[in-house]
């Protein structure tokens, strides 16, 4: 149920890039309000409220025609600036100006697709790709909903650590050890039989809803960045991205082993009280 259409003010990834291809359609949620998030046919993305300004009818059910929108209703198409541009009932009559769709911002970063209300500015990703780049060496790991809040999910990265990516390729067919730590301090000890790995861990807060995750083992560097998408109080999606120190196993393995921690990582969580 669309319930409101007012998005925060900073900028907040609403999913993969890879996972929006042309021509397709998906819906996101921000804070309880729905958006249509859409690719036009010349690849741009564009995230606006999931509702037709005619009979309020989803968008989201209806489908790309070139580098418009059109609502499955009475077939109206929106342009990407999100104005009315065709109506198949009275096709010789341009619409009017006050048909138009409600459009937010949208922009692509990181491999992620980051909305915000129109008139905000991406100036806020220019720190960013100083600090971070614009590299392709990341390996996206998955998006996953969690039924915590945010600072919970904040909470639980600083207490449940993730594996180096050394250690998960070293123990990918021992699933009973893969994922065991003892903690001290802020060091996490992982263990494997007689073989111990110290690690140490330090977030960062890259801007709202964004954060880096550092992983230092035996000279090696992991980095973790996720991104937060607050959906309601209790409910957060995780977009997770993994910088590996270690690319001596092919990255679709690394997504996997990794999807398995993420897939810990909420269960541990959503169990406590």
């Amino acid at each position: 149920m669309i319930q409101k259409s007012k998005l925060p003010e900073n900028w907040t990834a609403v999913g993969f890039s890879q996972d929006l291809q042309k021509g397709q359609i998906n819906i996101a949620l921000v804070e309880e309000t729905e958006l249509v998030v859409w690719r036009d046919q010349n690849g741009q993305a564009h995230a606006w409220d999931n509702r037709c300004p005619h009979r309020g009818t989803r968008l989201s059910l209806g489908f790309v025609r070139e580098n418009q929108l059109a609502c499955p209703y009475h077939g109206w198409q929106f342009g990407r600036d999100g104005q009315c541009v065709y109506t198949p009932s009275i096709p010789n009559t341009p619409p009017p100006k006050s048909l138009k769709a409600l459009v937010h911002g949208c922009m692509e970063f990181f491999g992620l697709i980051w909305v915000a209300p129109l008139d905000s500015r991406p100036e806020d990703f220019k720190n960013l790709k100083m600090n971070l780049g614009d590299s392709k060496d990341f390996q996206p790991i998955r998006s996953i909903i969690i039924d915590r809040s945010s600072k919970s999910i904040l909470d639980g990265f600083a207490s449940i650590p993730f594996p180096p990516s050394k250690r998960i390729n070293a123990c990918l067919c021992n699933d009973s050890s893969i994922f065991n730590f003892g903690k001290t301090a802020q060091e996490f000890m992982w263990e494997d039989g007689d073989e111990l790995t110290m690690t140490s861990y330090q977030m960062n807060k890259l801007q709202p809803g964004f954060f880096q995750i550092i992983c230092k083992s035996e000279e090696s560097i992991d980095i973790l960045l996720f991104a937060l998408q607050k959906i309601q109080s209790q409910k957060t999606a995780v977009h997770m991205i993994l910088v590996p120190e270690n690319w001596s196993t092919e990255p679709i393995t690394i997504k996997l082993a990794y999807t398995k921690w993420s897939k810990i990582f909420r269960h541990k969580l959503e169990e406590t009280t």
